[in-house]
């Protein structure tokens, strides 16, 4: 069955890697769409820059992405897409391996053509697995005014430095904050 068309009706997606073999990256397909699209969750799975699916998807209201070493995209990349999703209520991003370092997130970061905040206005749940630079470059260009629940686990780090956390915390702290939870796994 070939995913490389229009699935109008299409609501819920969810695609994940069937083996433990993750060197080889599994990619939707550029013209895939589903403009009618409310959840979308990849586990493994690399979505093309200029996939239509995402240029599409504005009534999105559920994403959740787990990357591995093949489906890896950088910070900005992910704020070019969520940008475009006014109506997201729920994010998750998860990527349990190292990513580069801090200064390369950062250097990367400011070649990016977002370069202004932006407001995700919808946003209720924010989950985040993986490096601090990672997070650092998200929560650098977003607010979030009615995020009421926020859940941080920060992996194989000895070190981090999360500045822009504690300022995009500062920015969010709104009565509707309901659950805040920082884990550090060594």
């Amino acid at each position: 069955m070939a995913i490389d068309e229009e699935y109008p009706v299409l609501e819920y997606l969810i695609m994940a890697q069937s083996s433990e073999d993750h060197s080889t990256a599994l990619v939707l397909p550029e013209t895939f769409q589903a403009p009618h699209l409310r959840h979308l969750m990849l586990l493994g799975f690399a979505l093309p820059i200029r996939s239509r699916l995402l240029a599409t998807v504005v009534g999105l209201i559920t994403l959740s992405l787990y990357m591995d070493p093949s489906t890896y995209f950088q910070p900005s990349t992910l704020l070019q897409w969520i940008s475009l999703m006014p109506q997201l209520e729920m994010l998750l991003i998860a990527s349990l391996f190292p990513v580069p370092l801090h200064r390369d997130v950062e250097t990367q970061l400011m070649h990016t053509s977002i370069t202004t905040y932006f407001t995700l206005p919808n946003l209720r749940w924010f989950a985040f697995q993986g490096g601090s630079a990672y997070l650092e470059a998200v929560v650098s260009r977003i607010t979030t005014p009615l995020l009421e629940k926020f859940s941080i686990e920060f992996f194989k780090q000895i070190t981090f430095s999360v500045p822009r956390l504690a300022q995009f915390m500062n920015c969010n702290k709104a009565p509707q904050v309901r659950q805040c939870q920082v884990r550090v796994f060594r």
